[in-house]
């Protein structure tokens, strides 16, 4: 994801994949939530003996839409984001030069919760968000 006014990738159509040298070269924003600049993507990238340029860790992915929309940076965000976002910001798509895995989301509770009614009703609206996303999800009623 990119600004629509990053001149870097002005010559770029929208969801053609990023060469893997601008990707590599320009600044890059990335959702941290305890501030560290590596994630899955940087682990796809060290598997090809590559990195990129991290520069910012913001701990949501609205703050990190709202950064690149001001400034030259990029960023890896789930497409699932990018697509409810990028017409307000102004922001442009792209593929990734690599594969990137797509995250586990998993849902716990504690097991005396299995049968309660509310918290069924409560796992059930996050199960039909998650899967309205698109994303795989595991549920895992835990006892401790």
């Amino acid at each position: 994801m990119a600004s629509a006014d990053n001149s870097a990738l002005a010559d770029l159509p929208e969801g053609a994949v990023m060469p893997l040298s601008i990707f590599s070269s320009l600044p890059q924003v990335i959702r941290s939530i305890d501030g560290t600049f590596r994630g899955m993507v940087d682990d796809a990238l060290a598997t090809h003996g590559l990195k990129r340029q991290v520069t910012l860790a913001l701990p949501h992915f609205h703050a990190v839409a709202s950064a690149i929309a001001q400034s030259a940076h990029i960023a890896a965000v789930p497409l699932q984001f990018a697509d409810a976002v990028k017409t307000n910001l102004r922001l442009r798509c792209f593929s990734p030069p690599i594969d990137v895995p797509v995250p586990d989301v998993n849902l716990y509770w504690h097991s005396r919760y299995d049968e309660d009614l509310a918290h069924r009703w409560m796992r059930d609206q996050i199960l039909q968000a998650v899967a309205a996303l698109n994303f795989p999800i595991n549920e895992v009623g835990i006892a401790t």
